[in-house]
């Protein structure tokens, strides 16, 4: 994305905030001129104590310079405060566009991102923006009109002044671009860098105990430092490109000050101009520098700011890769029937997993698949989720094509406990209700109690407030699994998927719970997918799947039967 793009992008973004920012504007306007109003006041007091006025006249001269201080001093504090409230409230609606661009990305393109490439776009780049909406409009603006106003003033004294003036504000008025030019580069550098070792973080905070585990911490800690030096490395660059912007600037305007008082001073000598106006020259040059000081200071960090708004806009303008129809079907009833017809899928186009799939599960009846790790079988319950389309064929809900059915209505009819268990950090009651939000306590508690965890739940101190910690690591995988059963039976979708879901659970836990299940499910379309066979024996069909093909189907009873791969897996769990 072009640097003007993303310039007009946060421009337009700020447009909702325009009448707040426009007063932030005009006061820090109103900030400069009241400013020059009090140095021609003090200019017009000192020539009247030379020409040997009154107190009836020094007077009141006198309090219109204070009144107009302290006019100076509210224009300075509504400039930056107005600036950052508009700003704020700009970041909260950037906030809240990033998560409505990236939903629609989650799980297929956000997996193939960085967990800390994204918390990184979504805390520190969002964040850089408040420097571009509160810090850099309002002083732009400024350093615009101001010095305009300043040229026509110093016009009306010579033309020469005023042209010396310009010459001396042209040289300014470079010193931002060259700053991004310099820093450019470097901006985004840094901002990949600070990814990496978000990044790296995350990871490392995560995966502690394995690190602990494997008595790797050593090495992980150099990694981190080797990420942290190169980051140092970049921002003492960066840093010193800045010192170098600074050292043009203070001798841009210490020259142009100097030059100013040195041409005003020979056209007084000769004549030309009032000795008694040098020191409105110098003051009206100096407010006109000072105007233009801000901008050369900020656009250091130009280059910051903007590669990371070019890092947010780009997450943003990702494709998701499962579309909401645009005319979705909405059928009276749905019924909660699945159906696969030839569907073909492959998470990279030239790496497929499942291949020609066909099978239906009955309105109300159970279906189990079954197979070696990496069949496929966690991938058909992603795709009836419509986490990903198929490559080919099709996916029907009660006759209805998913791609022609809206996204939540797909995802409100199904309910499904994943072996990859993920709890919020906060209350087990909060996780629970993640399944329902308007659920009573009562019904939490049935689901509680039929995933056989609300005994568990009840002999914590906190009870149903404890709070799990970050994925739940406060609990055993048990636990968790029965708090992921529990949110599923509270949802009480029509159609339930359980992968994996008694992975972690003890036989006798498995037990109880796959009673309650049974009990809880009837009259609900059920898809298992399992590797303990024991759990899928009760099973209306049983389907087992081998290097993403179904080579075998039939109840549990069939299957032994043909005494072919289903019997020898049996076989192989009774050792």
């Amino acid at each position: 994305m072009k640097t003007t793009n993303t310039i007009a992008r946060l421009y337009k973004a700020a447009w909702p905030q325009i009448p707040v920012l426009s007063i932030a504007v005009i006061t820090e306007i109103l900030k400069y001129g009241v400013t020059l109003w009090i140095g021609l006041l003090g200019v017009k007091l000192l020539r009247m104590a030379r020409a040997g006025e009154g107190p009836d006249m020094l007077i009141p001269t006198g309090v219109l310079i204070l009144v107009l201080a302290v006019l100076r001093g509210a224009f300075g504090y509504l400039s930056p405060f107005l600036s950052h409230v508009g700003a704020y409230r700009l970041l909260a609606v950037i906030r809240y566009q990033f998560y409505q661009a990236i939903e629609p990305l989650a799980p297929a393109v956000i997996m193939q991102r960085r967990t800390g490439d994204i918390a990184s776009v979504a805390g520190n780049n969002i964040e850089t923006l408040e420097f571009f909406f509160a810090h850099t409009i309002a002083p732009m603006v400024t350093a615009t009109v101001i010095p305009i106003m300043v040229f026509f003033a110093l016009f009306s004294i010579h033309p020469t002044v005023a042209w010396t003036f310009f010459l001396c504000t042209f040289l300014i008025a470079l010193l931002p671009r060259m700053a991004f030019i310099l820093n450019k580069n470097c901006g985004e550098q840094l901002r990949l860098q600070l990814a990496d070792l978000n990044s790296f973080l995350i990871d490392t905070v995560q995966g502690v105990r394995e690190i602990l585990a494997f008595s790797r911490s050593k090495d992980r800690y150099n990694q981190v430092m080797e990420l942290n030096r190169k980051y140092h490395e970049g921002y003492r660059t960066y840093i010193r490109r800045n010192s170098f912007i600074t050292a043009a600037h203070i001798m841009v305007l210490s020259g142009g000050a100097i030059t100013i008082l040195a041409v005003s001073t020979l056209l007084s000598s000769a004549g030309e101009i009032d000795p008694l106006n040098l020191p409105i020259v110098f003051l009206f040059a100096s407010i006109g520098f000072s105007s233009m000081a801000n901008i050369v200071e900020i656009s250091k960090q130009f280059a910051m700011t903007f590669s990371g708004a070019k890092r947010l806009y780009e997450l943003m303008d990702m494709k998701p890769d499962v579309k909401e129809p645009e005319h979705p079907l909405n059928p009276e009833i749905l019924e909660p029937s699945v159906s696969f017809e030839n569907v073909s899928f492959g998470y990279q186009p030239d790496k497929p997993v499942l291949h020609a799939i066909d099978f239906e599960v009955p309105k109300g009846k159970t279906v189990a698949i079954v197979g070696m790790t990496g069949a496929g079988k966690t991938t058909i319950a992603h795709l009836i989720m419509r986490f990903w389309d198929p490559g080919a064929g099709k996916i029907m809900i009660g006759g209805y094509d998913l791609r022609d059915l809206s996204l939540s209505r797909i995802r409100g009819s199904v309910s499904i406990v994943s072996q990859d268990i993920f709890l919020l950090n906060t209350s087990i009651l909060e996780n629970i209700r993640l399944g329902r939000g308007d659920a009573s306590d009562d019904e939490l508690l049935s689901a509680a109690k039929a995933a056989k965890i609300h005994d568990f739940i009840s002999s914590l101190p906190n009870g149903y407030q404890t709070i799990v910690g970050e994925r739940g690591i406060r609990l055993s995988g048990g636990e968790r699994q029965r708090i992921a059963i529990a949110r599923a039976l509270l949802k009480n979708a029509p159609i339930l998927i359980l992968d994996e879901a008694s992975s972690a659970l003890d036989t006798c836990t498995e037990l109880e719970i796959r009673e309650a299940i049974w009990e809880l499910s009837k009259g609900k379309t059920l898809l298992i997918i399992a590797h303990r066979l024991s759990t899928v024996s009760h099973a209306d069909r049983i389907l087992v799947l081998e290097k993403g093909r179904i080579i075998e189907e039939g109840t549990h009873k069939e299957l032994l039967r043909k005494n072919a791969v289903y019997a020898s897996l049996i076989e192989a769990q009774k050792i």
